[in-house]
């Protein structure tokens, strides 16, 4: 029963974060972290190339298959460089979209709770005009009630 209580809950959270968009902007932060990751990995083995190159005459055999390795990671780092790059936008994009529908959120909380003081007050002002009616129609009835009868000389009952 607590379990099932609990997945409920975590529903109408996972629908909430999805109506704000929540979950898309930490999609979008997760494919940014990944490509950060790919791309400082590349970065680290372009180092590590550059490293061996430096320390390989010029004239090593050895040392035109760094020199293409080299080219072939730096080819990789500039297409990881430009997916994170990509990837950082639609993140800014999702983040601006998730405060636009928080804004717009909290703007219509506040036009709810204006709203409801409004009718409160109707509420309130309705409720005393009727209170004071059946007032009256009770001093009424009872007044009517107290009145002797002219030909008896009794009271009504």
């Amino acid at each position: 029963m607590l379990r099932y209580s609990y997945e409920k809950i975590g529903g109408f959270v996972q629908a909430f974060d999805d109506l704000l968009g929540i979950s898309d902007v930490q999609k979008a932060q997760t494919s940014v972290k990944k490509a950060e990751n790919e791309f400082m990995t590349t970065r680290g083995k372009t180092k590590e190339v550059r490293r061996k190159l430096d320390r390989v005459p010029r004239d090593d055999e050895r040392y035109l298959a760094l020199a293409t390795e080299e080219h072939k990671i730096l080819v990789e780092e500039k297409g990881f460089k430009s997916e994170y790059e990509n990837l950082e936008a639609l993140e800014r994009d999702q983040f601006a979209l998730l405060s636009g529908a928080v804004r717009d959120s909290h703007e219509r909380e506040r036009a709810r709770a204006e709203r409801t003081k409004h009718w409160s007050v109707i509420g309130s002002v309705v409720e005393r005009h009727l209170d004071i009616g059946s007032t009256v129609v009770n001093y009424i009835a009872e007044a009517d009630q107290e009145l002797p009868s002219r030909s008896t000389g009794r009271y009504v009952i």
